[in-house]
């Protein structure tokens, strides 16, 4: 899906107030927690009054999503994948150093060291 054929809408099921955030989030593909990270430090910056009132009238001006509105990929399930596949990763990597540490310990690798030494 590219930018043009997507349209901007407010995600109140996904939102902790009126789902402005979740809506900015899923329309440039970005983690909604960044979104809300991002408001926060805003808040607490100096852009209190715009902040507040950037929020409103995006809130008032979004339309909410319709009932059938399909996200395209599901954000959850892409990081999950991610995760998963990392996880995977990290868990070959493991059994290979095992297997590295059990031949360095085995008395074979002592055996054939000594060999070369000589």
């Amino acid at each position: 899906m590219t930018m043009q054929s997507k349209q901007l809408y407010r995600l109140p099921q996904e939102g902790m107030i009126r789902g402005v955030c979740a809506g900015l989030a899923h329309y440039f593909n970005i983690p909604v927690l960044l979104i809300r990270v991002i408001a926060v430090i805003a808040l607490f910056a100096g852009f209190f009054g715009l902040t507040i009132v950037a929020y409103f009238v995006l809130s008032f001006f979004m339309e909410p999503a319709p009932a059938n509105y399909q996200q395209g990929e599901n954000q959850q399930e892409s990081l999950k994948d991610i995760l998963s596949g990392v996880d995977n990763q990290l868990m070959q990597g493991e059994k290979r150093l095992q297997q590295m540490e059990r031949y360095i310990t085995s008395s074979t690798y002592q055996l054939n060291k000594r060999f070369r030494d000589l």
